[in-house]
């Protein structure tokens, strides 16, 4: 699947008013709250199959119950893991998921599938600069978006990703991490959202200590996203965090459509002073490795000197 980016030409599919019918935020109403939703949808098999597609008998049914769902979710903004490019097939053939389900969005981004990893963005606010990422610090197949939002004249970045994990600890998970936390610690506003696939969920303290506030495992308390059908150690894996944005409303939609449940949430802009925070990465921005102790198993993280960026060059540091 080639990355693209699909600018839907509104005025000829919806009509002039489609902004207002469907989006909380438009141009003459700045500092409105826009609703934020993270959701690994499973590849539309509960998280089983990276490879299914809806039959044609079962088509329509499905059809309705995911419509129905996102529906619900109604996110200005839809952060999507392990998403298929297509959703089924009915009597016509093949359907693309982006032009039976998700086809309201006018800004929608596919990233590549790799096996199980696979991301996209749905926006009714225009992305801009919109790429799949890499990451450094583990050689994977598990990556990340980036891109630029416009809210109240401000640039805020948005990042959305799915971890890599191991089966016995975290340590995938805390060098993701801390490496997304390092390549944007100087970023004023930010949104990070994805499945994060901790098994500890005090790792997510890290994104507290670098200036974030949580969407889930935090102020608001946690909310369960993965489904008690499976049997995992931790049930709290999706979450959205927030640099120089307030996030004022947490929800979850539990209904097994996938293994994971939708994470939903509000936020606006910070009313502050201009100017990048001086709280940054607790770790990255130090001379100092991270050490963290899970279980008892002491994990020690990298920073900048130690290799994983040095030169430019890419590093698998995990030994």
């Amino acid at each position: 699947m080639k990355n693209k980016i699909i600018l839907i030409l509104i005025a000829i599919l919806y009509g002039c008013n489609v902004e207002a019918e469907y989006s909380n935020y438009t141009e003459s109403n700045h500092g409105a709250e826009l609703r934020l939703a993270q959701w690994n949808i499973g590849h539309f098999s509960f998280g089983n199959l990276s490879n299914s597609t809806i039959d044609e008998i079962n088509f329509y049914n499905h059809y309705q119950q995911y419509k129905d769902m996102l529906n619900m979710i109604d996110a200005d903004v839809l952060a999507v893991c392990e998403y298929s490019e297509i959703f089924g097939k009915n009597e016509t053939g093949e359907q693309y998921s982006r032009e039976v389900l998700f086809n309201e969005y006018p800004y929608i981004y596919e990233g590549h599938q790799s096996n199980y990893a696979c991301n996209a963005l749905f926006s009714r606010i225009e992305i801009n600069n919109v790429r799949s990422n890499n990451f450094f610090s583990l050689n994977t197949n598990y990556y990340y978006i980036t891109a630029d939002l416009n809210i109240s004249d401000k640039n805020v970045k948005l990042v959305s990703t799915h971890l890599a994990f191991n089966k016995d600890d975290d340590q995938y998970a805390l060098l993701q991490i801390e490496e997304l936390l390092y390549l944007f610690g100087n970023e004023e506003y930010v949104i990070m959202m994805g499945d994060w696939n901790v098994k500890d969920v005090d790792i997510f303290n890290l994104f507290v200590n670098a200036g974030y506030q949580l969407a889930n495992h935090g102020e608001f308390g946690d909310f369960v996203t993965f489904s008690p059908k499976k049997n995992v150690r931790n049930r709290v894996l999706d979450n959205i965090m927030t640099k120089g944005l307030t996030i004022s409303n947490v929800s979850v939609i539990s209904k097994d459509l996938s293994d994971h449940y939708p994470l939903i949430t509000t936020f606006k802009i910070d009313e502050r002073t201009d100017g990048v925070s001086e709280q940054k990465s607790s770790s990255l921005n130090s001379n100092k490795s991270l050490n963290v102790s899970i279980d008892g198993k002491q994990y020690r993280n990298y920073h900048p000197q130690h290799g994983v960026f040095v030169n430019g060059n890419r590093k698998n540091i995990v030994k």
